[in-house]
């Protein structure tokens, strides 16, 4: 059974999300199950959000653990794009 991340405000975690990570615009690159084939699953065995975001013009990767305290908090859900039909 696969695992859904949400945001503290209740949306659940998407590829492609436009985010707010500590104060900084990005979007969301890859949501990773626990367990997954993923080389990030290695480092992060419960799972996780990667996203990238600018730092002053510099994009740069974080990965998000499941909740744990504040460091998910400043994960901050800004939208998503609506699937094209």
């Amino acid at each position: 059974m696969s695992k859904i991340f949400h945001y503290f405000s209740g949306e659940i975690i998407q590829p492609g999300d436009t985010v707010r990570v500590d104060g900084h615009l990005g979007r969301v690159v890859e949501v990773f199950q626990p367990g997954s084939d993923n080389l990030l699953a290695h480092d992060f065995p419960d799972g996780g959000v990667l996203t990238i975001a600018s730092w002053d013009g510099i994009e740069s990767p974080m990965v998000w653990q499941p909740p744990d305290g504040e460091l998910w908090e400043d994960l901050e859900f800004i939208g998503r794009k609506k699937d094209s039909v």
